[in-house]
């Protein structure tokens, strides 16, 4: 982690995985919830691209420290520790991820930190 996000990065943060259970139209979605500390900005002043191409201003951004597991397009993430919701369509606030960034925000070339954009 660098200096940067250790310092700044002081806000518990709940991210739900997503996965799939099953094949086909009858897949099933559960989560795996996790906490960790971030820093954050709400609402997005910047126009960003996402997989599809598609022009959008973010909703929020965290930057965080490289986790085992990133969050990825499809999980979601919100403010505070709800790590007691299963489901993030029941927690207060959560977004889905959009884009997830290697970032080294150290500026020193060790790229251990990410940005995530909902």
């Amino acid at each position: 982690m660098s200096i940067e996000t250790r310092e700044f990065a002081n806000t518990m943060v709940t991210i739900w995985y997503k996965r799939m259970a099953g094949i086909g139209l009858g897949d099933d979605v559960t989560y795996d919830v996790t906490t960790t500390t971030a820093c954050y900005e709400l609402g997005g002043s910047s126009q960003y691209s996402d997989v599809n191409g598609v022009m959008f201003t973010p909703q929020s951004m965290y930057w965080m420290e490289s986790m085992t597991e990133n969050p990825r397009l499809g999980d979601f993430i919100a403010l505070g520790d709800q790590s007691a919701i299963p489901d993030p369509i029941d927690a207060v606030g959560a977004e889905a991820v959009r884009i997830v960034a290697l970032q080294d925000c150290s500026e020193l070339g060790d790229i251990d930190d990410i940005k995530v954009i909902t």
